[in-house]
């Protein structure tokens, strides 16, 4: 069949073929590229070749004339030919693309999302508040997207920008928290995601380095927090207590669990499992008077978890509301305190410090007592041993830990002290007992 270059202003002037017949008009450019005209004057860009699986030629529709370019249907049949030499079915390789095509349009953000609930989050200690910040921030913005289709100009524009200014924190925790889901993303292989969009983004460069926090109380503010604290009522006040006591993450104690609590032996102790430490260790909190008092008489007797609002069936929440009530309560008592010195309490103001600050405090505290080792204090606050000191000493400082608690009981009996009065109420040991009534306290 004779071939001829074809033009555009060609192929609209072809004519239609004889009634009952079909005639085609091969291209001179491109082999087996043609073009096909019906009877009726429909016109059709064709492609004709052996195709791999087939012992004879056949010939394949690329599109309608009136639907494509002619340059673009010439491009068409380039590939095919360049896939029939692979040895691949142009056919396949178009339905294979479809269908991921499709399934990239069906993994919108919120299916994905679902799944990284499901599958990640739900095993992470922090999964929760994970879970609550997308739902409130990202979902609202991504939810119909395809993951596919979210770039990194959408996450400046859409997450990062809106809140540099005003939240810088907020909007570096968004991008951690996104960063972390396109990275799990990428990693199962099935939702058609390559790279994190994530990944191109320089959030220090945008929202500043990170500053460690140095926030710590001094003596008069660590005093308000723990007459405050003894003034709430449960669970939030003695949730409190409990932190200023022992240091720990504020979540690692707002879940504690009664079934951690072994009191039945000489050596009172609370283990917190590896699941809900931060290193992934198990913790070992000798259990001392106070922390003694503080689970028997400060909480109620019932439920499984220490601190809830539900009777002991769920464990209370982390929330600003817990924080708010404390910072409320140790306004009123630096009032207080400014009205004995006979100074303004109008002008007194609390400077601000989350939970995590308790932590620190406790720890720069424990610096200034003597007795107490580098192991023994990072021990208490379960930090976990550095390189291959972790492997090879599993040794727990039990007796050294409480001992350190005891100490730090004391010192903060003495902080907490108003002055001229008697100590502040804090249970001890005497002999293997616990001494609670104000009258059997040291003077």
């Amino acid at each position: 069949m004779a071939r001829q270059t074809l033009t555009d202003r060609k192929v609209q002037s072809l004519k239609a073929a004889l009634k009952g017949t079909r005639s085609q008009t091969m291209d001179a450019l491109v082999p087996g590229f043609g073009v096909r005209v019906t009877d009726t004057g429909a016109k059709t860009y064709i492609f004709q070749a052996r195709f791999p699986g087939a012992a004879n030629q056949a010939r394949r529709e690329i599109a309608k004339v009136d639907a494509i370019t002619l340059e673009a249907a010439r491009d068409k049949a380039r590939s095919w030919a360049v896939m029939i030499k692979q040895g691949l079915d142009p056919a396949y390789v178009e339905a294979r693309a479809r269908e991921e095509q499709a399934q990239r349009r069906a993994d919108t953000f919120g299916s994905v999302m679902k799944d990284y609930f499901e599958r990640k989050l739900a095993r992470q200690r922090s999964g929760k508040a994970i879970k609550k910040r997308i739902e409130n921030h990202l979902l609202p913005i991504f939810k119909d997207t395809p993951i596919a289709e979210i770039t990194d100009l959408d996450i400046l524009a859409k997450v990062v920008n809106p809140r540099v200014v005003k939240t810088p924190s907020q909007a570096r925790q968004l991008f951690n928290d996104l960063g972390g889901f396109f990275s799990w993303a990428v990693d199962q292989r099935v939702y058609g995601l390559k790279l994190s969009p994530c990944a191109t983004i320089k959030i220090s460069k945008i929202v500043g380095k990170i500053v460690p926090r140095q926030r710590v109380l001094n003596d008069e503010e660590l005093r308000a927090a723990w007459i405050a604290a003894n003034r709430l009522p449960y669970p939030v006040g003695p949730y409190y207590r409990g932190l200023i006591l022992t240091a720990l993450r504020a979540r690692e104690l707002l879940n504690t669990d009664r079934s951690e609590w072994n009191l039945r032996t000489n050596s009172w102790e609370w283990t917190i499992p590896a699941s809900r430490m931060k290193g992934k260790l198990h913790h070992v909190v000798p259990v001392t008077a106070v922390l003694h008092e503080l689970v028997y008489e400060a909480c109620p007797k019932r439920g499984r978890f220490l601190f809830s609002y539900s009777g002991g069936e769920t464990p209370m929440r982390l929330s600003e509301d817990m924080k708010n009530q404390l910072n409320a309560e140790m306004i009123k008592v630096l009032r207080e305190f400014a009205i004995e010195r006979g100074e303004d309490h109008e002008a007194v103001v609390l400077a601000h410090f989350t939970n995590h600050d308790i932590r620190r405090t406790v720890r720069s505290r424990l610096s200034r007592i003597k007795g107490i080792s580098v192991e023994v204090k990072e021990a208490m606050l379960a930090h976990v041993k550095p390189n291959i000191q972790r492997v090879y000493d599993v040794y727990e400082y039990f007796d050294e830990k409480r001992e350190a608690l005891e100490l730090w009981a004391a010192k903060l009996r003495e902080i907490a002290r108003p002055p001229c009065q008697p100590p502040a109420y804090m249970p001890r040991l005497r002999d293997g007992a616990l001494v609670t009534a104000w009258s059997e306290q040291p003077k």
